[in-house]
């Protein structure tokens, strides 16, 4: 998936920097959705030093050529996930801010012919659940 996404970036003009390899490289393989600041301080992890200026540029390109997607799951805090991945919604808990994936079982198809039928050109939507996990639940 790095290599592909690396040949988007060529394609749309971009440089394959040391910066943005990396933060593709994070962002392919975290498993949630990651802010900024995850990203700053896994790549502080690895020992790779960027300042903040640099991950939001690289963030904001990523976005703007379609690799990354935004996300708005808690206040004030954007994360951001692959554009390859399919189509899911999140789970976050109240608590910890811990996000998990959940597969919903909703007729996507019946839901988009009401919203066609009511004459709303339908851009995106978001559907993400709110509530207590279960490590936290027990506590």
């Amino acid at each position: 998936m790095l290599k592909s996404a690396i040949e988007k970036i060529k394609e749309n003009g971009g440089r394959v920097t040391s910066a943005r390899k990396n933060i593709l490289d994070l962002i392919l393989a975290s498993k949630v959705p990651v802010s900024a600041v995850d990203i700053l301080n896994s790549l502080k992890k690895r020992k790779l030093h960027f300042n903040k200026t640099t991950i939001y540029r690289e963030i904001n390109f990523l976005t703007k050529i379609g690799f990354v997607r935004p996300l708005y799951l808690t206040s004030g805090i954007v994360h951001y996930e692959s554009n390859l991945l399919p189509h899911h919604h999140h789970l976050i808990c109240t608590k910890c801010k811990k996000i998990e994936e959940i597969d919903c079982f909703l007729d996507e198809e019946k839901v988009n012919k009401k919203i066609e039928k009511s004459g709303f050109k339908l851009e995106n939507h978001i559907l993400e659940f709110h509530g207590v996990c279960r490590t936290c639940a027990q506590n």
